[in-house]
């Protein structure tokens, strides 16, 4: 009794500062969406460099997912993820002091990788703490942060002077984030005191690779997260720029679907476990954000705007747990594939967050953001009909 409550007591400070973890480079990242329309000024690159600088830190995601599913299914979560964040803080140093579009674009980049680690480990390190029925509404939470980051960095964006004071606040919250993980993260250890199951790499590699249903999931984050995520950070600048709005009232209006996708975060886990009918949850949601995503940004000014956004972020949103918390509830997966596959969905994921919108669509559409949006809500279109493919899991 004694070693489980002292488990309970650990695993919620885990939680904490996975939470925290990711708020940080989250809130640091969503700075710049609100402050963008300056540095363009400043130094007069084109919308498609503009959009590469807004998913750089989606990059690392790309390319660093299944490497870091593997290396903390492997040697566990507290030495890998104090690298990946002092690498994360390592990009917000340089971006203090960017003054050309290269070198915003590699400081962007490196403060995704803290959260590229986290995203797709969240479910694997909550699985070793809580019992896998929890790890839905752990990951609602998880996510519920990074998008009340978002929140915050939106709002309190364009309150600063300049880019840099704004970016030394956020390097500071990163910095003093390294040292609570520092001193207070553990990993999971077994009553007899060795740490938590591992598997050889190759192994974990092979297990998740060959699961149908890791590719299924990671095809729908993909579509959702490409649909919703991307309009979050092209949101700001599209009311600058299109509808007219000041920098301060564009984040203060962004915060809006923010604010709605932190609280679906909490609420779409307990009306999925309600319905028991998570497909058809998605369907619904998949179609309801199609058209948010679409025509929500030109509502009129006012209070319209700001709840068209909230329900927006609700509905695109609130599913992302639910979808995390897939893999480890998978019989051929568990938590001790857990990070790995989590490695592939995430891998998935961001390839189409970062592919799609700045490779493909925005040099088709430029600084046409009707059109933008559109493309988006056609993507949540084909998330809504997909869902249907993945599996069945059981509501406990």
């Amino acid at each position: 009794m004694r070693i489980d409550t002292q488990n309970n007591k650990r695993g919620l400070i885990i939680v904490i500062l996975v939470c925290l973890g990711v708020f940080a480079p989250a809130y640091a990242q969503f700075q710049f969406t609100v402050l963008g329309s300056r540095f363009i000024e400043s130094t007069d690159i084109s919308p498609t460099q503009f959009s590469s600088i807004i998913t750089a830190p989606l990059i690392p995601g790309m390319f660093l997912s299944l490497i870091s599913g593997l290396l903390v299914d492997r040697f566990g979560a507290k030495r890998v993820l104090l690298f990946s964040i002092l690498v994360t803080a390592a990009g917000a140093c340089i971006r203090i002091w960017a003054g050309s579009y290269f070198s915003m674009f590699i400081g962007m980049m490196l403060i995704g990788v803290h959260a590229t680690f986290l995203n797709t480990n969240a479910a694997k390190i909550f699985g070793y703490w809580f019992e896998p029925k929890k790890v839905g509404m752990l990951m609602g939470v998880f996510i519920a942060f990074v998008n009340g980051a978002m929140a915050l960095g939106m709002g309190t964006g364009a309150l600063f002077a300049d880019m840099k004071t704004a970016f030394i606040v956020s390097t500071a919250v990163i910095f003093v984030l390294a040292l609570l993980w520092l001193f207070f993260a553990k990993d999971k250890k077994t009553s007899e005191g060795r740490l938590t199951q591992s598997a050889p790499m190759m192994e974990c590699l092979k297990a998740s690779l060959k699961s149908r249903n890791v590719w299924i999931t990671g095809i729908a984050i993909m579509l959702v997260s490409t649909g919703a995520a991307v309009m979050s950070m092209f949101l700001p600048t599209a009311l600058v720029k299109v509808r007219g709005f000041k920098e301060t009232t564009a984040g203060a209006v962004a915060m809006a679907i923010m604010l709605g996708s932190a609280f679906s975060c909490f609420v779409t886990p307990l009306i999925d476990a309600k319905i028991k009918n998570t497909k058809l949850l998605m369907f619904v949601y998949g179609l309801l954000g199609a058209i948010g995503v679409s025509f929500a940004w030109r509502a009129p000014q006012g209070v319209l705007i700001f709840a068209a956004l909230f329900m927006t972020g609700f509905v695109t949103t609130g599913l992302t747990p639910v979808l995390a918390s897939i893999p480890i509830q998978l019989k051929e997966i568990g938590p001790i594939y857990a990070g790995t596959a989590g490695g592939v969905v995430g891998t998935i994921q961001l390839f189409g967050t970062v592919v799609i919108p700045t490779y493909i669509l925005s040099p088709i559409v430029g600084a046409d953001y009707r059109l933008l949006f559109y493309l988006f809500g056609i993507i949540l279109v084909i998330f809504a009909f997909f869902s249907q493919l993945l599996p069945k899991i059981p509501h406990r």
